[in-house]
């Protein structure tokens, strides 16, 4: 550890990490005690501590101290593979059995051969897709098609940031997300989460030093929170008091709910609105469609070109028919019933045990524990995998992701007693 000012001090740290001299446990000297041996303010070591937990690279815990995280890429920290026997409540997959059959749309789309110079999105796509959103609140008057969330979310930012630029994102959040936003040489500023969606007032204080907010504003992974009109109807007005801001919407379980979005964000400078086709058909139909404003929108099509140049047409047509189709109907119907069963009776049965969790929907439930790691390993040992949660908080309190795509609502209870075990191991349960 080396250095005067807090950048030297963290970036000594973060050198340290990268080439292998610190591991993952290790702990970091008190903030006092580093002071005393660089010959410089405890506030500075401090700064220097917070920006390395900004990155994501350490940790703290009151008077547990400071100590290394393991560098992982964040799929790697998600998609551990499961020991026999334990339930998988980490991975965040969907329910294989409520994904439509691809056959089915591929034998009824006749094939339809395209030139280079056609790209772009499938002209019968765009005219179901200008509909769909605008049933659902989205204005789609300037359009494009990605191939993932994360694809769109970094054409994006490189259309609109640049290198040390600050970008807002919710906290605790989806790590791809902040590896991403590091890996593209931009400043992480958290934004606190709330049971009514990300916290206005924080927001509001930090949108002057940031070019872009990223925002999930249903099923929030990890938490599950979805945004309450009145927090969408604040951030649209705190939108049109910050021109120079891009506000992004990632849009996830979008298709999977029958709800419009209360958007109305077309007046607004610089808006993104992005939904996938990973949770209704599969995470292995890489398209996401993109709907903003005509700058962003243009910009990043204009670097898709560079690149892949455009997402497959047979693979538009496909999520066309998929998503169109009246036949897939009741399936869409039936995984929307299901997850939000299987999620509600797990935060009843915790509830009943007095653990809190917070309303929403979608694949996850978070849980603050004291604990992760012991939380993590004795529900491991009673046969459930969960998530620890630092992968997915910056400064928000300790807790786990407990997905709910494998559990049946028979099970969770057992779940729910395992979980309040695990916080509370010397105390007695009562069933």
């Amino acid at each position: 550890m080396t250095g005067s000012s807090a950048v030297q001090i963290a970036d000594s740290i973060e050198d340290a990490i990268r080439n292998g001299h610190l591991n993952g446990g290790d702990t970091l000297p008190p903030v006092r005690q580093a002071a005393k041996v660089l010959g410089v303010h405890h506030n500075t070591v401090a700064s220097a501590y917070a920006r390395l937990r900004d990155a994501g690279l350490v940790q703290s815990s009151g008077r547990a101290g400071t100590w290394v995280n393991d560098i992982e890429l964040p799929y790697d920290a998600l998609a551990k593979p499961m020991a026999e026997g334990v339930v998988d409540c980490a991975s965040g997959n969907v329910d294989v059995n409520f994904l439509p059959d691809p056959a089915s749309a591929f034998k009824h789309l006749p094939y339809q051969p395209i030139g280079y110079e056609v790209g772009g999105i499938d002209p019968g796509f765009s005219v179901w897709l200008k509909a769909r959103l605008r049933r659902d609140g989205i204005p789609p008057d300037h359009l494009a098609v990605m191939s993932s969330s994360l694809d769109a979310l970094e054409r994006a930012l490189r259309a609109h940031a640049h290198a040390g630029d600050t970008v807002l994102v919710e906290d605790p959040s989806w790590p791809p997300i902040l590896a991403l936003v590091r890996a593209l040489g931009l400043r992480i500023e958290p934004v606190a989460m709330t049971p009514d969606g990300i916290d206005l007032n924080s927001l509001e204080k930090r949108l002057k030093t940031a070019v872009a907010v990223i925002m999930t504003p249903r099923a929030h992974n990890p938490t599950g929170v979805d945004y309450t009109q009145e927090t969408l109807q604040g951030l649209r007005d705190l939108a049109q008091h910050s021109p120079r801001t891009l506000f992004i919407f990632d849009d996830h379980w979008g298709a999977l709910t029958g709800d419009p979005l209360p958007f109305a964000f077309q007046d607004v400078e610089h808006w993104l609105y992005i939904r996938s086709a990973s949770k209704p058909l599969g995470p292995d139909f890489r398209l996401a469609v993109c709907a903003g404003s005509e700058r962003i929108i243009t910009r990043m099509a204009r670097a898709q070109i560079l690149g892949p140049r455009w997402v497959s047409h047979i693979i538009q047509r496909a999520v066309h028919w998929l998503w169109s189709d009246d036949r897939h109907t009741p399936r869409l119907e039936a995984a929307r019933a299901a997850y939000h069963l299987r999620r509600e009776t797990l935060r009843d049965c915790l509830s009943d045990l007095k653990i809190k969790t917070w309303d929403g929907t979608g694949l996850h439930v978070w849980i603050h524990v004291p604990h992760e790691a012991d939380t993590v390993q004795a529900l491991a040992l009673s046969g459930w995998a969960v998530q620890p949660g630092h992968p997915f908080r910056l400064r928000s309190k300790p807790g786990i992701r407990v997905s709910i795509a494998n559990i049946s609502p028979i099970d969770a209870p057992r779940l729910a007693r395992d979980i309040a075990t695990s916080i509370r191991p010397r105390s007695r349960l009562v069933t």
